[in-house]
């Protein structure tokens, strides 16, 4: 919970940003089932309405149940905050439930959630008035919306194609902000770094080898077209200083056609 409340969600992965764009909860609760399996594919979640009350209800897969109480707990945690962040900062929902026993003092999950909190319950849950299904925003930036929409299909088609196209897909939308390191790939794929690091060499490569095939593939079309300046090549490579972008230029992309 506290990770959560100290954590800007743009940080968790691109889905993270459109959940924000959505204009209501049945558009995000759509969104979270179409995409939700690209970040997190050990979890399911399903949506259940009663007359009065809304569930959003939330289950790992049983061989990873075991050990799993922070995690749910910070699961149920980025659903309210992200509720919060689309229709208002101070709403509440009616009550949260755990399955397992309280893990700390439960005025402090009450503090933090601002709801009823109930633990040993049957699911993880998170309870609301089923009448916030009917508010919507309009401040939302559709143009966003499209783009990291597209994003998020192709990834899912590269899942179809194996590990590497991934993260290749990963690494390019996170070169943007200059974040395409290990880490900041790892964690936007729900994976940890040396377990993702060991699977690409199943598949004989690499980060460094994939950030590398990336780059290269993002520069050539840019110096097909004639030259282009240094700042903006440094830009799309994912460079703080235009020297570098020259230098990798020059060994990979420059050095190779000379070779050809």
């Amino acid at each position: 919970m506290a990770f959560v409340e100290w954590v800007d969600l743009r940080d968790l992965g691109p889905h993270q940003l459109l959940y924000n764009q959505y204009a209501s909860i049945g558009e995000l609760l759509a969104g979270a089932a179409k995409y939700m399996p690209l970040g997190q594919p050990a979890m399911t979640f399903r949506f259940e309405q009663g007359p009065t009350e809304a569930h959003i209800i939330y289950a790992l897969q049983p061989d990873l149940r075991h050990g799993s109480e922070q995690f749910m707990e910070m699961t149920l945690s980025t659903c309210v905050k992200i509720i919060r962040n689309l229709l208002d900062p101070s709403w509440r929902p009616l009550a949260v439930e755990f399955q397992h026993a309280a893990q700390s003092a439960p005025r402090r999950a009450f503090t933090h959630f601002c709801s009823a909190i109930r633990f040993q319950e049957a699911d993880y849950a998170v309870v609301f008035d089923r009448s916030d299904l009917r508010v919507r925003r309009n401040d939302r930036d559709r143009h966003l919306v499209e783009l990291i929409g597209r994003y998020l299909e192709e990834r899912a088609l590269n899942r179809s194609q194996g590990l590497p196209g991934e993260v290749k897909e990963t690494i390019t939308w996170l070169l943007r902000d200059k974040k395409a390191t290990l880490a900041q790939t790892s964690a936007a794929l729900g994976l940890a770094p040396r377990p993702l690091q060991r699977r690409l060499v199943q598949s004989d490569t690499d980060f460094q080898s994939l950030l590398r095939e990336v780059r290269i593939e993002l520069a050539k079309p840019l110096l097909d077209k004639g030259k282009q300046p240094l700042a903006g090549l440094a830009t799309v490579l994912g460079y703080s200083e235009p020297s570098a972008a020259s230098r990798f230029v020059g060994q990979h992309v420059r050095g190779r056609r000379r070779d050809s």
